[in-house]
């Protein structure tokens, strides 16, 4: 039974216990809004009259944006659950106010004041942090799935209130009613507070602080109090920043100019045909009931389906086309059911479209999430609503054509922001994978700690001292680096100088070097230990010398040159690169000799570094404009035909970067011609750095070559080759077109993939017919490895086994690369990383962008393969559904 009702509502059975009590909180809220809504809205159009809501309108705006600014102070600064329920309890409060109004007989000043609560505190503020608060408690996909049902509460309560209503009016008077608007509100702001503890997550409060060490203190910048400008500067600063936010802000304020224009038309209408309190509260009453039966059922059981399908920026679509057939029935009918219509789309439609529209902010970093919707709630909708208030005071207003113009061209325009909001949503989702993993390398550096007193220090040194770590000393001595500043360097000095670990004596000086303390002390700290008999600590003091003077300071050089006859490999070679970034290198007699020494070692490691110091020689004079470099090139392409592997490899590494800079035609012919023996190299990073070398220096016969390097064995070579070729742009493609008709499958599908790079549109569907025979393939392999579990005890089968997921691996990776021939390789290199992440979140959103670029099928099918708990059965039933696959026999 428990599976059945998870199966049709789509929910898992761990969800149940939080989503039935925001059902229940969603539930309790909307009703007493519906009957409030009913009473107030059909009072006012009857004791104060249609042409008030023009003035409405424009109060109302107005003091939208002074209930947002006083939410925006608090937006994404205060839990979000403690400010849902100063939101109900301020809402309560202005209620009891008015109720007071109405009891004392102010019925002019009681009515707009209450129906004012209903838009401005809920409808606007509430309406905008329910769904922040909500999606606070779920993934991406999960609040696809769980947020429609959740939103289904709109439609029952509305069911609920809309069938009550002729009851309650029949039991009690308009005040009696709004009493229990009232009690309904203190309600759901308790069941808010008690959610943590009714279901078993509540946090310790108040975590008591414990002073580690006297004199210390970390100081937490405390957020200073910002004022209402600041936190709309903030808001405006992420729209303006976001293509993506300023298209959502656009739509919002075309939503709210239309919806403005709407109700106008349809209260008119209402009040033309229907006239009475009762008989337009009766009317109101049954069409949202109605209304709402018919969008539970949707809601229910086909909306979450439909995103899953056609993907969540298509199901957006649904509201903005549904309000343009709307507008468009009522300009050319103007009569009650069109009348009908249009209210439903500001009420129960619209709480349909704004449940979908809602998770389009799961593409906003959390950080700004609250007050970009802020911003575009609070300022965008209120000016929305204002701009339509002022255009209803105009003198046109009389005539009978110009409401309807007005709600006809807003409606296209709001359909059309929305279809580019459709397309945006994708890339934010992209941008929103980086700029999370850019916040969280921000965050390492946020904390900022102070000292304030001498005794501190010393402290913090006899932690230091007394430890045996090594890794809590380095994290102590960058800690008094960090805070004691000049004072930290005799502290540390001491401490070095008293160590017999070299180890620790290496990583204090690079603390200080990362530091970059200046100043004497710290000059002298270094030359002490530029004889250490450690060769870390020597090379981490040289280092730490060339930091502080410059490598070209004689307080640098003249101990540096003494160096170059140092017993330590690592530390000549390290002196040696840092000589090899002067433009006198060679006018350095020893530097040459030390650098010639190691080119002709018999050791391969030696001649490795020489390598690899030669090219920076090298590098460094095509850099600056330098001549005379065709000598050091040639001495450095002789050891491309070294027999050793690690020779041959930094000499490729360094070939390739000097192929970067302009070189004559002498240098250009000396380097290609060593390098033509190297296409076929075992080393692949080497054959990676000849293609590269060829695709910068070489002609055009350089293209057969790099046509052959398109079947290499090693993806990467491959993946060299053809970005190699797509530089040549449209011009290539008569040369490897025909090579399409090849009869080597890997060659066929690479010139795939250069056609789709150069042209998507014409050749994309090429490659997107090699991803699916990819994810085929890979589903086929791994209903091969459910036929062979039961034989898994035999040897040849662990063999059989290893190779097929082998397979299958190099076959996802090679989807991946496909799929940057027709989408942003960045992109696809993100979406990649967190799909592969441990965090459900992270992959949720990988998931989601994935769908943005690609298809639900194409998403599904790959994600699928990500799943922690993935195994052949699953595979197996996505293979039947998609492809009619059947299991091996």
């Amino acid at each position: 039974m428990v599976r059945t009702v998870n199966k049709l509502f789509n929910i898992r059975t761990p969800e149940w216990p939080r989503l039935s009590l925001l059902y229940l909180m969603n539930f309790i809220f909307i009703a007493s809004l519906t009957w409030g809504e009913l009473i107030l809205e059909a009072a006012f159009l009857q004791h104060i009259g249609v042409e008030a809501l023009r003035g409405f309108f424009i109060a109302k705006a107005v003091i939208s944006v002074v209930a947002v600014a006083v939410y925006s102070a608090f937006a994404d600064r205060i839990a979000n659950h403690k400010l849902l329920i100063a939101i109900f309890l301020s809402g309560a409060t202005a209620i009891a106010i008015g109720l007071f109004l109405l009891n004392q007989g102010f019925v002019g000043a009681a009515y707009p004041l209450l129906y004012l609560v209903v838009f401005v505190p809920f409808y606007d503020v509430q309406a905008a942090h329910w769904y922040t608060y909500v999606n606070g408690f779920y993934d991406t996909r999960s609040a696809k799935r769980i947020i429609p049902i959740l939103a289904t509460s709109v439609s029952a309560a509305s069911i609920f209130a809309g069938f009550s209503t002729p009851l309650l009016n029949n039991l009690f008077e308009p005040s009696g009613i709004i009493t229990i608007w009232i009690i309904s509100l203190i309600t759901v702001s308790l069941l808010t507070w008690l959610m943590p503890y009714l279901l078993g997550d509540k946090k310790d409060a108040q975590e008591k602080g414990v002073d580690l060490l006297p004199g210390f203190s970390e100081t937490k910048e405390k957020e200073p109090s910002v004022s209402y400008i600041e936190n709309i500067r903030d808001g405006y600063r992420y729209v303006l920043q976001s293509k993506f936010l300023r298209w959502m802000a656009l739509s919002a304020l075309m939503l709210a100019l239309l919806q403005t224009f709407l109700q106008y038309q349809t209260s008119e209408i209402l009040k033309r045909e229907l006239q009475t309190t009762e008989r337009i509260s009766d009317f109101t009453g049954t069409l949202i009931s109605v209304a709402s039966i018919v969008i539970l059922l949707f809601q229910s059981l086909f909306l979450s389906r439909i995103m899953g399908r056609i993907g969540l920026a298509n199901a957006n679509l649904i509201f903005p086309i549904g309000t343009f057939a709307i507008s468009s029935s009522l300009i050319l009918f103007q009569n009650l059911p069109a009348a009908a219509l249009a209210y439903l789309n500001r009420g129960e439609f619209a709480a349909l479209g704004y449940s979908i529209n809602s998770l389009l902010y799961n593409a906003v970093p959390l950080r700004i999430k609250g007050r970009a919707r802020a911003f575009i709630t609070g300022i965008i909708v209120p000016f929305g609503i204002l701009a339509g208030g002022l255009f209803l005071l105009t003198p046109l207003i009389s005539t009978t054509w110009f409401v309807p113009l007005l709600i006809g061209a807003i409606a296209l325009a709001y359909l059309g922001s929305e279809l580019v909001v459709r397309k945006q949503y994708g890339h934010a989702l992209i941008k929103m994978l980086e700029q999370e993993d850019f916040s969280f390398l921000l965050s390492n550096k946020d904390s900022r700690l102070t000292v304030t007193d001498p005794a501190t220090l010393n402290a913090l040194r006899q932690r230091l001292e007394a430890s045996a770590n090594y890794e809590f000393m380095m994290f102590m001595a960058n800690l008094i680096s960090q805070v004691g500043g000049q004072a930290a360097i005799p502290l540390l000095a001491d401490v070095a100088k008293q160590s017999q670990d070299g180890r620790v004596r290496a990583g204090l000086i690079d603390v200080l070097v990362a530091a970059d303390i200046q100043g004497n002390h710290v000059l002298q700290f270094y030359t002490d230990f530029l004889n250490d008999p450690d060769r870390r600590v020597r090379q981490s003091a040289i280092v730490g010398l060339q930091q502080l003077v410059g490598p070209d300071d004689e307080q640098f050089l003249t101990p540096a040159l003494n160096m170059l006859e140092d017993p330590d490999l690592e530390v000549r070679a390290h002196i040696l690169s840092i000589l090899a970034n002067s433009e006198d290198f060679y006018a350095i007699s020893s530097a040459v000799q030390a650098l010639n020494q190691l080119l002709a070692d018999p050791l391969p490691a030696q001649r490795a570094r020489g390598v690899q110091i030669l090219g920076q020689v090298i590098q460094t004079r095509l850099t600056r404009g330098l001549d005379n470099v065709s000598r050091p090139t040639f001495n450095l392409t002789r050891h491309l035909c070294d027999p050793e592997d690690s020779v041959r490899l930094p000499a490729a590494l360094a070939v390739e970067a000097i192929s970067k800079n302009k070189v004559s035609d002498q240098v250009k012919e000396l380097i290609l011609q060593q390098m033509s023996g190297l296409i076929n190299d075992p080393v692949e990073r080497i054959r990676q750095a000849t293609l590269t070398v060829y695709g910068r220096l070489g002609k055009t016969e350089s293209y057969s070559l790099l046509v052959q390097a398109l079947i290499d064995p090693s993806p990467q070579v491959r993946a060299v080759s053809v970005d190699t070729i797509v530089e040549a742009g449209r011009s290539i493609i008569p040369v490897i077109h025909p090579k399409l008709n090849s009869h080597d499958p890997q060659l066929r599908k690479m010139i795939a993939v250069i056609l789709s790079r150069i042209n998507p549109d014409e050749y994309g569907p090429l490659v997107k017919s090699y991803i699916t025979h990819n994810l085929m393939e890979i589903y086929r392999n791994y209903s091969r490895l459910g036929a062979l579990t039961p034989l898994a005890s035999y040897p040849t089968i662990v063999v059989l086994k290893n190779a097929l997921y082998e397979q299958n691996q190099q076959l996802l990776n090679e989807v991946f690369y496909l799929l940057t021939a027709i989408h942003d390789p960045k992109s696809i290199r993100l979406i990649s990383e967190a799909l592969r992440n441990q965090d459900v979140n992270t992959r949720a959103n990988g998931l989601e962008a994935l769908e943005a670029l690609t298809s639900p099928q194409t998403a599904t099918l790959i994600g699928q393969l990500f799943e922690p708990d993935l195994s052949s059965a699953k595979i197996l039933t996505l293979g039947q559904e998609f492809w009619g696959m059947t299991p091996p026999t």
